[in-house]
């Protein structure tokens, strides 16, 4: 180690120094700053007639990108004048600020009753409905139950193998499709 110790040179000034601070610095905060704050006061739509009023497509796109960081629920994208399928199957939806959408009678009724069972299941309905999923599928048996002495046999036969009970269960479930695909018997 050097016995004279000099003083570390003093980094540059100007756009390649050192950062300072938001509060140090002369610049205001940027648009999507101010878009963000707009947004948490509510006064969105305001801020957008100030900032963006004459701009073309500005407000659509605004609204585009608050969907795509999820600040805002993403719109459907489509042409003016012209419906797609989601538009069409949304008929109950009222437009406009402070209005919320409708929901059918039957899921409103289940939801002030507190009926979770039936909410699910038209819910779910929806939900195939919309996806492409067609009819509801007849549901199988709701629970399965597994014998205290077959998961014991299970146990038993890994300990006497010296293998997984995984590799117990695999064996099992490939021996029983073998068994299905040749004779068709549950």
């Amino acid at each position: 180690m050097p016995k004279k110790t000099r003083q570390l040179p003093e980094p540059p000034g100007g756009p390649f120094g050192r950062r300072r601070p938001f509060s140090e610095r002369d610049e205001a905060p940027g648009t999507a700053d101010r878009l963000a704050a707009a947004l948490m006061e509510g006064r969105l739509e305001e801020f957008m007639e100030e900032e963006f009023g004459d701009v073309p497509h500005a407000k659509e796109l605004t609204m585009r990108m608050l969907g795509a960081t999820g600040m805002m629920p993403a719109e459907a994208k489509t042409k003016p004048g012209k419906k797609t399928s989601r538009t069409k199957s949304a008929g109950t939806v009222k437009k406009g600020p402070g209005k919320s959408p409708n929901a059918p009678r039957e899921v409103t009724k289940a939801a002030e009753e507190g009926d979770t069972k039936t909410l699910g299941t038209l819910l779910a309905d929806e939900f195939r409905k919309r996806s492409g999923g067609g009819v509801p599928q007849k549901e199988g048996p709701k629970e399965t139950h597994f014998d205290k002495a077959d998961i014991d046999t299970l146990l038993e036969i890994a300990a006497q193998n010296n293998v997984s009970l995984d590799w117990v269960m695999a064996r099992a479930i490939k021996l029983y499709a073998r068994d299905y695909r040749t004779t068709g018997r549950i």
